[in-house]
């Protein structure tokens, strides 16, 4: 298996917790906290996660409604996602930059 994309991660990144790219690589810490949530996840599921993100966005650029369905639907349908109040803030769960 491929390890998880970095730009990948960094897309899903700015979408759960809001913040511009530049933000999140100027931290210095995106490398960091990809490699934590390798860690804590393992590689497949950080790939599919990724992939149901990307499907997401390329559904978004036809359908502008569709990114958040496919988010609340596609993404965290899984059972691998953490659910609940803090699943819905994306930020609460995401590691800290």
């Amino acid at each position: 298996m491929t390890a998880p994309s970095f730009e990948k991660f960094l897309f899903l990144s700015v979408d759960l917790t809001a913040f511009e790219e530049t933000d999140l690589l100027g931290t210095g810490m995106a490398h960091k906290c990809l490699a934590r949530v390798r860690a804590a996840c393992g590689d497949e599921v950080v790939t599919a996660l990724l992939e149901a993100h990307r499907a997401a966005r390329d559904d978004a650029a036809a359908d502008a409604g569709s990114h958040a369905r496919a988010r609340s639907t596609g993404i965290c349908s899984t059972g691998r996602c953490a659910t609940g109040s803090s699943a819905t803030n994306g930020s609460a769960r995401w590691p800290a930059m």
